[in-house]
């Protein structure tokens, strides 16, 4: 539920947006940003600066069946790789949630962030190319493991 502010701004030519991603993990909660410095929201700092390389595409189906999400982390951030090479219930089935924020034209945040998307964490993998490495956080929405 966008205000009219925000649907005001993400009806322009050229839109900026910010998402942040909250990962519910079994030790801590980690909020990160696709912004390129960290941002304080909802009383929170939420991580910038490539903390957070990319978010897959959210896809809905016509049926019942739900699509995974990716969000692809940098793993140059040791405790991002010790939760990829740990135990899988510091992360299986635990909340993550997505916001978003359309920004004006000075990079300022429009409102108050949205829910856009909310699931549950399933799985981690660590991949490496060329010189750099990532870790994939796949998650999914919380219907479809009430479906298993």
């Amino acid at each position: 539920m966008t205000t009219a502010a925000q649907n005001a701004e993400l009806a322009k030519p050229v839109t900026r947006t910010v998402y942040f991603v909250e990962f519910q993990f079994g030790s801590a909660t980690s909020r990160l940003s696709t912004a390129n410095i960290p941002l304080v929201w909802g009383g929170f700092e939420w991580s910038g600066v490539g903390t957070l390389g990319s978010i897959g595409t959210v896809e809905e189906s016509d049926g019942l069946e739900s699509r995974p999400l990716n969000f692809t982390i940098n793993s140059a951030q040791p405790a991002w790789l010790s939760l990829a090479v740990g135990s899988v219930e510091e992360y299986r089935g635990r909340a993550a949630k997505m916001y978003m924020c359309p920004l004006n034209e000075d990079f300022q945040m429009v409102g108050t962030p949205e829910q856009c998307w909310s699931g549950v964490m399933d799985t981690l993998n660590v991949g490496v190319n060329d010189e750099s490495g990532s870790i994939t956080l796949r998650c999914e929405r919380s219907e479809e493991r009430l479906g298993r």
